[in-house]
């Protein structure tokens, strides 16, 4: 039951099941944007931890990415990845390209200054930049009206999205801001300093009016910096150094459950039961939002991801290493990796046309994905 509120002891990470990635042959530059296919045959290529049998351990994980997702470990549906077509560089940022988001129209990012810059994403020409905060935008997110930012200045800051005028600023918390997230009736922030806050918007009747939002409430209970936070229409997640993601009723902001994942958490995605966390230890854990520890995680290699993407039954992260990986949910293969980045890989963003990607090497690029018939639910 999703409402209860169980906690059990924190486990340790080794008592967590290991599926280990293959890995994909690395070209030796980085300069050289490369789409590599490691192997996808999951019995018979990927190793295992000596305590787990391979023909157990990989039914075990597609069994339970089925359970939570419907989706299933289809062969033919491995090999198909679209490939690589061209890839654009958006270049104008002067340090660390923290975070990112875009539509059809525009892609709006932020940087280790502070600066807000506004692109035309079908050209690539800038349009609009803002030095919006006093060190680095963490985390934005937009919509047709407003953008919102969370900077390392402890502020959240509301703007328009057509003039980057400032219209809010947030304060409340003592350390930095890690995440922003909003839907119609709410935005919420995370920090370092432990706490969530909600915040609601203040309403007129004129659409064109100011955007201001007044804080309802603090939600507490994590014993370290929360490092991401997310929701839907039932629960709000917030993900933590102390080890854990917490899960909040989204109506009356009541704990539901705490999932102890046995590292610090680094990012998080989801979706409807299935959460994928990414830890400081190198892993991807794999953990049902109605259970208290996760079921396995698999290693990530020689670099900690940074963050997570997930579509239909792929998932894409960015690493430390500045690489790029594209994995299959199902049978936990990894598929590709794209080299080009010449730092952290910060945040990223994905669907069947293209890959969007930030990185400490202060660029932005966009992945045009070429068109490929795929069998199976790969790649819907």
């Amino acid at each position: 039951n999703d409402s209860s509120n169980i906690m059990s002891p924190s486990p340790s990470i080794e008592d967590i099941p290991e599926l280990l990635a293959v890995p994909a042959p690395v070209d030796d530059s980085l300069n050289r944007i490369t789409s590599v296919h490691a192997s996808c045959c999951l019995e018979d290529e990927i190793a295992y931890e000596e305590n787990f049998p391979p023909k157990q351990h990989s039914e075990k994980h597609a069994k339970f990415i089925q359970e939570m997702t419907g989706y299933s470990v289809c062969i033919s549906a491995l090999a198909s990845t679209y490939p690589l077509k061209t890839v654009y560089e958006l270049i104008g940022h002067k340090q660390t390209v923290h975070t990112f988001q875009s539509d059809a129209l525009r892609l709006i990012s932020g940087c280790g200054s502070g600066m807000l810059r506004i692109w035309d994403i079908r050209t690539g020409r800038p349009v609009k930049k803002v030095m919006a905060h006093n060190g680095a935008i963490n985390s934005l997110q937009f919509d047709g009206h407003k953008v919102v930012t969370g900077g390392w200045d402890n502020f959240v800051k509301v703007f328009s999205v057509y003039s980057l005028r400032l219209y809010c600023t947030l304060s409340g918390h003592t350390e930095s801001v890690t995440t922003v997230f909003f839907n119609k009736t709410h935005l919420i922030s995370t920090s370092l300093d432990k706490t969530l806050r909600v915040y609601t918007p203040n309403v007129t009747n004129n659409p064109n009016q100011v955007v201001t939002y007044s804080c309802d409430q603090v939600l507490t209970g994590h014993e370290a910096g929360v490092t991401h936070g997310d929701m839907d229409s039932d629960f709000i997640y917030s993900a933590s150094l102390d080890q854990t993601i917490r899960l909040w009723g989204a109506k009356f902001y009541n704990p539901v459950r705490v999932i102890h994942f046995g590292a610090e958490i680094k990012h998080f995605t989801f979706n409807d039961r299935l959460i994928i966390a990414a830890t400081t230890n190198k892993r991807l854990i794999f953990a049902d939002r109605r259970q208290d520890t996760p079921s396995h995680h698999i290693l990530t290699g020689e670099f900690a991801v940074n963050y997570i993407w997930l579509y239909g039954s792929r998932f894409i992260t960015g690493d430390t290493g500045g690489l790029v990986k594209e994995w299959d949910l199902p049978s936990g293969s990894m598929l590709r990796t794209l080299h080009g980045h010449l730092g952290h890989v910060m945040c990223v963003q994905a669907s069947k046309e293209q890959i969007i990607t930030c990185s400490a090497d202060q660029v932005i690029k966009i992945w045009h994905l070429s068109e490929l018939k795929a069998s199976g639910n790969a790649l819907e």
